[in-house]
């Protein structure tokens, strides 16, 4: 049954996190659920203050109030998207976004939807169930999250979205799978590749710091190697260049190949206009790879830096003819040299398992490390996905952290 938009819920313990640097000290107190959808500016940066300090360390935050705008507000070519928000003594303790999605799925595009930002305060992580009945129906609040996330299930089946999914953090998942009907896709291993540079190993293990030119001089002489290969392979056929605006040749790039992928974004120019040109924070490069002046492929790009200072380029996203698989090394490569490898600590990327793709990385030196798993929602469509397989077109810019 469905909950109030708003509604108290007791909480009667003296809580305080030092730790995380916002202190909740209300005695006794009580949390409500709110929905931000207008996103107030006064609102949005204390939400930002919030994820800053509850969102565990990696990349630089991509949090501000100019993103959630950009992510949730009119420029969304899908639409606008949802953001609610538990909240106690005036601070923001719990969060859940819906950030909506224009996806091709079986030769069709769907009203698809990402649901983000699932984090809680450390203090309301155990806050007790709180029961509430409306209309002769029963509603078991168990969490701050589950309170937040099933507001937000519940308003997008409201507006017609019918396909919901996420990559959720390690303490928001099993929520959702147990309790809130998402399940994670049982075939595609979305897994994070990462290809360190040799100024990124010495940073991490300062013993190789003698031999450092050494190891410089044979990292160059590697990249040169696999550059000739794949240009080898491609058979020098394709034309490398960037793109600074959006561009038609996007549009028709999509047309030709959306029919070789099964369940994607829809990747055409007006994705890479709202996505890549019009970030309102990050700077993306957009590598293409033409033949004859017909774009066949394009790689996305951004250099970002960790919160501990080092420099990492990012493979946000690709889309490229399936038919010619010389090309993905051959632009893979292309970025890579144009990212300018020797100012950078690495590179990473996500990449499904099993595929082609995943080969042509470890060819190129890439490692294999932590899967991300990508759930679903099981409702009529989400359970098609669930089923479908064995690997989905699924990049960094699918989420939108990135």
């Amino acid at each position: 049954c469905r909950a109030p938009l708003r509604r108290s819920c007791v909480w009667a313990d003296r809580v305080a996190s030092e730790q995380n640097q916002i202190v909740i000290t209300h005695s006794p107190s009580s949390w409500e659920v709110q929905m931000l959808d207008g996103l107030p500016e006064a609102w949005l940066k204390k939400l930002v203050e919030f994820l800053q300090r509850v969102a565990p360390g990696g990349v630089e935050s991509p949090w501000s109030v100019e993103c959630f705008r950009w992510k949730l507000g009119e420029s969304n070519p899908a639409g606008r998207g949802f953001l609610t928000c538990a909240v106690a003594g005036g601070e923001i303790v719990g969060v859940t976004s819906l950030t909506l999605k224009r996806i091709w799925f079986r030769n069709q595009v769907v009203r698809g939807a990402e649901i983000g930002d699932l984090y809680t305060h450390p203090a309301f992580l155990r806050v007790s169930a709180h029961r509430d009945s409306r209309g002769g129906g029963e509603y078991l609040q168990r969490s701050v999250l589950g309170r937040c996330a099933s507001d937000t299930i519940h308003r997008a089946s409201e507006r017609g979205i019918s396909l919901l999914y996420g990559t959720p953090n390690k303490l928001a998942r099993p929520g959702l799978e147990k309790r809130l009907g998402f399940l994670t896709h049982p075939t595609h291993r979305n897994t994070r590749f990462v290809r360190p540079t040799v100024g990124g190993l010495v940073a991490r293990v300062p013993v190789l710091r003698p031999v450092s030119g050494v190891l410089s001089a044979c990292e160059a002489v590697l990249e040169k190697l696999l550059r000739a290969l794949a240009a080898l392979r491609a058979g020098r056929r394709y034309e490398l260049g960037r793109l600074d605006q959006p561009s038609d040749r996007l549009d028709e790039l999509w047309d030709r190949l959306k029919g070789q992928r099964e369940f994607s974004l829809v990747r055409d120019r007006k994705y890479f206009q709202h996505r890549f040109f019009t970030h309102p924070v990050a700077t993306y490069r957009v590598h293409t790879a033409s033949d004859h002046g017909q774009l066949r492929g394009v790689m996305v790009t951004r250099v970002m830096r960790t919160r501990t200072g080092r420099r990492v380029a990012c493979i946000v996203d690709w889309l490229v003819d399936a038919s010619q698989p010389q090309l993905f090394p051959w632009l893979l490569t292309h970025a890579i040299h144009e990212c300018d490898w020797k100012r950078l600590d690495g590179f990473q990327l996500w990449c499904g398992l099993p595929g082609v793709y995943a080969s042509t990385l470890r060819r190129l030196g890439f490692i294999r490390m932590s899967e991300s798993p990508i759930i679903f929602l099981q409702n009529a469509l989400g359970n098609a996905v669930l089923r479908a397989g064995p690997t989905l077109d699924f990049t960094l810019a699918t989420s939108d952290n990135v």
